[in-house]
């Protein structure tokens, strides 16, 4: 009940920038362009999984989410037990991070606000994007390379 409501009001504003994950995927690379912020919602979905992040385990990230996503194409079940604090985030993250042409991965819970309108402006203004997008933290970078002589 509290995706779809995600998904009526705020993701349902008809910007073209805010794309589904499973639909950026599908789309051609020349068409991507336009997707500036992706989404997916998520869940540890294997009993069988590991029950915290994972890690350096060779094991799928995602798995087949069970009923089939019941009728959520944006739902990203993870090969990880439903957790709090006990890795479902780091490996999203990891799951993010190898998803061609994506340069940055975040994560919120569903009782977090978003403004799509103010999202996007940070996105496209205050987010470089590869190869300049190294050791960058919430927009900002955190490390400084620059040496004084």
């Amino acid at each position: 009940m509290r995706r779809n409501l995600i998904r009526e009001t705020y993701l349902g504003t008809g910007d073209d920038r805010l794309c589904p994950l499973h639909e950026y995927r599908q789309m051609a690379e020349v068409n991507r362009s336009g997707c500036r912020v992706l989404y997916a919602f998520v869940a540890g979905a294997s009993e069988e999984g590991p029950p915290e992040n994972l890690g350096d385990l060779d094991a799928p990230t995602s798995v087949e989410c069970p009923g089939g996503g019941s009728g959520e194409p944006d739902l990203v079940c993870l090969n990880i037990s439903e957790n709090v604090e006990r890795g479902k985030s780091t490996t999203w993250i990891g799951f993010g991070a190898d998803v061609p042409g994506v340069d940055y991965v975040a994560k919120t819970d569903s009782d977090t606000l978003i403004n799509p309108a103010l999202l996007l402006d940070f996105v496209e203004r205050d987010l470089p994007s590869a190869p300049n997008n190294r050791r960058t933290y919430g927009g900002k970078t955190w490390a400084n390379f620059k040496r004084s002589s």
